[in-house]
């Protein structure tokens, strides 16, 4: 099992574009998260959209089971504000299958 850094800096300060978090979504399943673990570094990052974290992180969620997304997603570098912004992408993707 690797470790593989992905950097949102390319996409900061904000992420508000669905085909953008569509496309960070096909990156990051490309990894094989099942057999290798990511960290996603959001230090630049000051904000994103609701839809967007569900698209990105609820899939990857939804995708790899509350263990294995714990075990093999580390998210660094996320205010407290972005965090709850990704909890609401994951909660909404969970009670809304239908991505």
């Amino acid at each position: 099992m690797i470790m593989i850094p992905y950097s949102f800096d390319q996409y900061s300060p904000s992420l508000s574009d669905k085909k953008t978090a569509q496309s960070i979504y096909d990156e990051l399943s490309r990894l094989n998260l099942r057999e290798n673990r990511v960290e996603i570094d959001l230090t630049k990052m000051v904000a994103m959209t609701t839809l967007c974290a569900r698209i990105i992180f609820g899939r990857l969620y939804l995708d790899l089971g509350n263990e294995l997304f714990s075990q093999n997603v580390n998210i660094k570098g996320v205010s407290e504000a972005l965090s709850i912004v990704i909890n609401w992408g994951i909660e909404s993707a969970i009670e809304n299958k239908d991505l």
